[in-house]
């Protein structure tokens, strides 16, 4: 995407005219990331996975992570984190400030889309 910048751009653009939000994945994963955050009008950054690799585990992983949400967050960008998979990962988040979260330890992926909009069971 960085080697495309001003065709992301006017991509973007179109897409919001159209009430679309934009979201990056894998954030993280690739040198220099937080590029993208100043270049682009991105709504919401999947954190690549490997954050979540013994999170709760390890100090240093957890202050990186801080660091990066807090800075993904002051550029007015929603954080996901995904492949949440124990509780304890998902206190170290919910400590951190991730704003929303996915993953097995939630629910695990179904072949089906099945919700009871009634509100009854």
């Amino acid at each position: 995407m960085r080697a495309h910048t001003q065709e992301a751009k006017n991509l973007i653009k179109g897409l919001k005219k159209i009430k679309c939000q934009i979201a990056v994945t894998h954030f993280g994963f690739a040198p220099k990331s937080e590029t993208i955050l100043k270049r682009l009008p991105i709504d919401f950054v999947k954190l690549d996975s490997s954050f979540l690799e013994n999170l709760a585990a390890q100090q240093g992983k957890q202050d990186d992570l801080t660091e990066i949400n807090k800075s993904i967050q002051d550029h007015g960008i929603k954080t996901i984190a995904t492949a949440v998979e124990d509780a304890n990962s998902l206190a170290v988040l919910w400590t951190v400030g991730i704003n929303y979260i996915q993953g097995y330890f939630l629910q695990e992926p179904s072949d089906t889309i099945a919700f009871n909009f009634s509100g009854t069971e």
